[in-house]
């Protein structure tokens, strides 16, 4: 998704318009827990539109050679410094905006959602760079995918109101 500009609710306080930026070619069904994968993309996805001022935010997935599902979140935003990006998985450990409010968040949803992935059996990593952008890959064991070519884009919801399909 990517921020295009102001709507009318924007200019009245509201949210930005988001809007889709690529059509998948396939459809990656994925076999996990469907709270704990929510959980997850719903962080990292909250993470990125929080630390995006301007530019998109890209949620993309792919089935890598050895056979693992990867899931990358990235976005244009802000990016965390060299030094901070060994802590960002760790408890307690807060990223802020320059004009963020001090009293934001307790610094445990990427310390959640590294737990969350080790749970499925996968790994998750940051690449960061100031004023540049940051990407969150998580990878998920063979065991957890299965590939439909035959489907079409589909945004279904369950009533968690997550997407059960990672279109690629």
């Amino acid at each position: 998704v990517c921020r295009t500009g102001p709507t009318r609710a924007a200019a009245g306080g509201g949210s930005e318009l988001l809007r889709v930026s690529e059509v998948p070619r396939a459809t990656i069904l994925v076999r996990a827990d469907r709270t704990k994968l929510a959980r997850i993309l719903g962080n990292l996805m909250s993470k990125a539109v929080k630390f995006t001022q301007k530019g998109c935010v890209t949620v993309s997935a792919s089935i890598r050679t050895e056979g693992t599902v990867q899931i990358r979140v990235s976005d244009t935003g802000i990016g965390i410094p060299f030094e901070r990006q060994r802590e960002v998985f760790d408890e307690f450990v807060r990223l802020e905006k320059p004009e963020s409010d001090s009293s934001e968040g307790w610094g445990l949803g990427l310390a959640i959602c590294r737990r969350l992935v080790e749970v499925l059996d996968g790994k998750i990593s940051v690449e960061s760079e100031p004023d540049v952008g940051t990407v969150f890959t998580v990878h998920l064991p063979r065991a957890c995918i299965a590939i439909d070519h035959s489907e079409k884009y589909v945004a279904r919801s369950d009533s968690a109101g997550f997407q059960h399909q990672l279109n690629a």
